[in-house]
């Protein structure tokens, strides 16, 4: 008998959970200002990465013309690759 009020409770809760998580749903137009939201962010991280990349680029062309030790065309001893 004690297991049946526990499932009943169980279930009773369940539903409760269920029904309140329901109600709580974003209406279209709340969705769509988080879509909105979303996207301008997703637009403002992707800028961030063009910039990064273009930062990488300068840096390693920085590096090949100077080389590791900073001075241009020395060709003694450097540790890169041509």
């Amino acid at each position: 008998m004690h297991q049946r009020t526990l499932l009943a409770s169980a279930l009773a809760g369940l539903m409760a959970t269920t029904t309140a998580q329901a109600d709580r749903m974003p209406t279209a137009e709340e969705m769509w200002r988080i879509i909105q939201a979303q996207q301008k962010e997703i637009e403002a991280l992707k800028q961030q990465v063009h910039q990064t990349e273009a930062k990488a680029e300068a840096a390693v062309e920085a590096v090949e013309t100077t080389g590791p030790t900073g001075h241009h065309g020395t060709g003694g001893g450097s540790a890169w690759a041509e």
